[in-house]
């Protein structure tokens, strides 16, 4: 534990975000952060996987109450004989919009992505499929923009929107499917189980390596952190629908900082997790939770495990950028 750290920087973490609550309702889960493909990022060349052409009369979205779907996924046809893609761990469909060139990438870094992040995190996976011994469904879409992507992830299923030009397609994929290992270690919908989002979207970016802020950042997101309620969580209590993508370097900021000051890794955080989701289950139901009392309760088993202080309040005074300037590349 880092004296220093308890008391002043993790108090300013409590500033950056709670998310809905769990459950099979809608939540959001839009994710439009920066970064380019690397293929760094993965332990397999995702072009040495060769997908398999097929036809399926499962549509992509089971009709079961138990199963939590990628928000806003556009795969819905519940159409005979639908055409899709299949690897070992992947069953990718098309939304209509994806050439098969488009899906057949979409393919390849899914299944690179559940092979590289399974290892990762020492996750062992019935019959070697998936995480959970199903294959994860993957909607291929066309994001309809130019410049950005858009994502989403349930506990078996994502959804991989990008330009025709497949930008940004491989850390889209590795993004979500760290969405997906955190859907799994909690029992949770992603984006609705009522966790601060710079922990769940912090941990993503840092694995996908995405949005490490620089030096320049820092005035600016500390003008734009400042100027919020200290006594909510960085002004996304209002932040259940849409993700706010430009606080993501500030996200991935707040997990570099938490990291470097504890010595812990992402697989720390994961451990914690699924530790929660092992004994707690999915920890949130609703808006007595995000207001309520079991907020305090994970977040007191989350200092006790980090040596932080998660429920202090308030970002002004609390040296969280003086420090932060050490982690910011």
């Amino acid at each position: 534990m880092n004296p220093r750290y308890s008391a002043l920087a993790l108090a300013t973490f409590l500033s950056l975000g709670l998310l809905a609550a769990c459950g099979g309702g809608g939540g959001s889960s839009s994710d439009t952060s920066s970064g380019s493909t690397s293929a760094s990022l993965f332990a397999i060349d995702p072009a040495s996987i060769t997908p398999t052409a097929a036809t399926t009369d499962q549509p992509f979205q089971y009709p079961n109450v138990l199963e939590f779907y990628a928000y806003g996924s556009s795969c819905r046809s519940t159409a005979l004989g639908q055409a899709v893609l299949v690897t070992d761990n992947t069953v990718t469909y098309s939304d209509g919009t994806a050439t098969p060139e488009h899906m057949k990438r979409a393919a390849q870094y899914a299944e690179a992505s559940v092979r590289t992040l399974r290892d990762k995190f020492g996750l062992s996976a019935p019959n070697n499929i998936g995480f959970d011994g199903q294959k994860v469904r993957v909607c291929a879409a066309i994001s309809g923009s130019s410049t950005q992507s858009n994502g989403s992830a349930g506990i078996r299923t994502l959804h991989l929107g990008t330009p025709e030009g497949y930008s940004g397609l491989g850390t889209l994929a590795f993004h979500e499917t760290t969405h997906m290992v955190q859907a799994q270690a909690l029992n949770c919908q992603t984006q609705q189980y009522g966790w601060e989002r710079w922990l769940t979207e912090g941990m993503a970016l840092r694995v996908a390596g995405q949005d490490s802020p620089s030096q320049g950042d820092l005035n600016s997101l500390q003008t734009a952190f400042s100027g919020l309620d200290a006594n909510l969580p960085f002004g996304d209590m209002d932040q259940r629908v849409s993700v706010r993508s430009d606080r993501y370097p500030g996200y991935r900021l707040a997990v570099d900082t938490l990291l470097g000051e504890t010595g812990k890794t992402e697989l720390d955080l994961y451990r914690f997790m699924k530790k929660v989701g092992d004994t707690s289950g999915c920890p949130g139901g609703g808006a007595i939770y995000v207001l309520g009392a079991p907020v305090a309760g994970w977040k007191a088993a989350f200092d006790a495990s980090f040596g932080t202080d998660l429920r202090g309040t308030g970002v002004a005074g609390s040296g969280f950028w003086a420090l932060a300037k050490k982690y910011a590349k």
